[in-house]
């Protein structure tokens, strides 16, 4: 499943909260139930996810994420879910942040990466050249 950078950023930050929210709650027992149709071979999804759904089950102390190839009005297309327990939400979310932050840096005018070359912006028409670093 491929993320942009500010999705899988935005899903960072929405996991940490909910799991400082959520794991101080007296239920600490996580529990995914339910059927899985997954037998243990490799699964291989590779599509674009265009929405992001992530719910929180307070009954049974877990995160439900939902990717769509799609828009909201599409009903068509490929789509990814899963159950995160909160020790699993708290990794995934620490994981995530490491990796946005280790990226290259967004130029503080306009928001596009800024590359070890340079960044002509777009904001400043070409005047100011931005440099990483």
């Amino acid at each position: 499943m491929w993320l942009e950078k500010e999705q899988l950023f935005q899903l960072s930050v929405a996991l940490g909260e909910g799991v400082r929210r959520f794991s101080n709650e007296e239920n600490t027992n996580s529990q995914l139930s339910g059927p899985t149709e997954w037998d243990g071979d490799d699964i291989t999804v590779e599509f674009k996810a265009r929405q992001l759904l992530l719910k929180y089950d307070t009954d049974m102390n877990v995160f439900h994420l939902e990717a769509h190839e799609g828009d909201e009005d599409e009903v068509s297309g490929t789509s990814v879910s899963c159950g995160l327990t909160i020790p699993q939400s708290s990794s995934l979310s620490e994981e995530s942040q490491h990796i946005c932050a280790s990226g290259r840096p967004p130029c503080f005018l306009c928001g596009l990466p800024i590359d070890l070359e340079g960044h002509i912006c777009p904001r400043a028409n070409g005047h100011a050249v931005m440099e990483s670093g």
